[in-house]
């Protein structure tokens, strides 16, 4: 009570100050809560936070099993595949992007399959998991990252396509 501390304190699970407990600098907790009870906290401006570079996931190509994107000829029997990349910040992202394929062409409501895709060491993304032959009809997918300590996480736009019917 009344001690006025200077610094940073960490823990690993929760912090409590008591009454009149004062800090110059910050209270941080990684997995439990800061409790405070009539306590004066300073940041100073040489304790601001550091800024997370935004980074944005970027969809590349939704490709065909032969490397070909979606040109509005794809026909029926068609098998797809997404592709994402991770940009924004400096260093190497790790971490998760999971795709969504959708049987409409808004990425709307909840997908019909999704993709995990762990990025590697040297930061490239795989790709989606095939589609497999689908039906005339309208598709599109996202691709969504959860971030990291460096990079902040995203959602692409919506990519969608369409599968004609095949003619005979």
């Amino acid at each position: 009570t009344g001690t006025t501390f200077n610094g940073t304190i960490i823990a690993a699970d929760s912090v409590t100050l008591v009454t009149g407990a004062n800090v110059v600098g910050r209270v941080l907790a990684e997995t439990g809560a800061v409790t405070l009870d009539t306590n004066d906290i300073t940041v100073p401006t040489s304790c601001s936070a550091p800024a997370l570079a935004t980074s944005t996931t970027t969809t590349g190509l939704i490709n065909d099993a032969t490397g070909g994107a979606p040109t509005g000829a794809a026909v029926f029997g068609a098998s797809f595949h997404d592709t994402a990349t991770v940009s924004g910040a400096s260093g190497t992202p790790t971490g998760t992007v999971t795709y969504g394929f959708f049987t409409n062409d808004t990425c709307s409501g909840t997908p019909v399959s999704t993709s995990a895709a762990s990025i590697s060491l040297s930061g490239a993304v795989p790709n989606s998991a095939s589609t497999g032959p689908l039906r005339s009809g309208s598709y599109s997918f996202d691709a969504t990252y959860r971030g990291d300590t460096t990079y902040l996480g995203g959602t692409s736009a919506c990519e969608p396509f369409s599968v004609l019917a095949a003619f005979i």
